[in-house]
């Protein structure tokens, strides 16, 4: 089996919670104008190897590592590709492909992005109807469930059974049409 180097003892620097401190405040400032500088994919591989290897993270800012280390990678590639921005419909694509994958599922997945509530078209998009695809999901969920997993509580059990019997929880409907 083939050993891999040892990679050499980097020193990192603390940054403190984000919520908490005005120098992770800093940090994701500087990293926002990096990434937006971005152009290549050897540019983002640096970049990412420096928010690995410079700092220690506590979970929050961790997380904010990550989500850079991943804007970032995206951004050089689109560059790459001459891409300055994406549609509407590409940017849906890679949002949804990119949850689906993260999350490591496919089932049904629905956001609500609360500031469409000010614009009066976006109505449907906050009914609380199901899509019929989403709900014969649902049910069969519901039944995998009750199969695999007989000592339950006896309220999730009944939860589920009355999804496959085909109540819609929650306060949901279904949709007349399909999404």
């Amino acid at each position: 089996m083939k050993r891999r180097p040892v990679r050499p003892a980097v020193p990192k620097t603390k940054i403190p919670v984000l919520s908490n401190t005005d120098e992770a405040a800093v940090a994701l400032s500087q990293w926002s104008q990096v990434v937006g500088s971005l152009q290549k994919p050897q540019e983002a591989l640096k970049f990412i190897k420096v928010l690995a290897r410079t700092y220690e993270y506590d979970d929050d800012m961790l997380c904010e590592a990550l989500v850079y280390s991943m804007l970032a990678g995206a951004t050089a590639f689109a560059r790459e590709y001459g891409l300055k921005t994406l549609t509407l419909e590409q940017t849906q694509w890679v949002l949804w492909s990119f949850l689906g994958k993260w999350l490591q599922t496919d089932e049904p997945i629905r956001l609500l992005r609360i500031s469409y509530m000010l614009e009066p078209e976006m109505r449907e998009v906050f009914n609380t109807a199901l899509p019929r695809s989403f709900f014969d999901w649902l049910q069969e969920a519901a039944k995998e469930r009750l199969e695999a997993l007989p000592d339950a509580s006896k309220e999730r059990r009944e939860h589920w059974q009355s999804i496959v019997d085909g109540a819609v929880p929650f306060g949901y409907t279904l949709e007349e049409r399909d999404e």
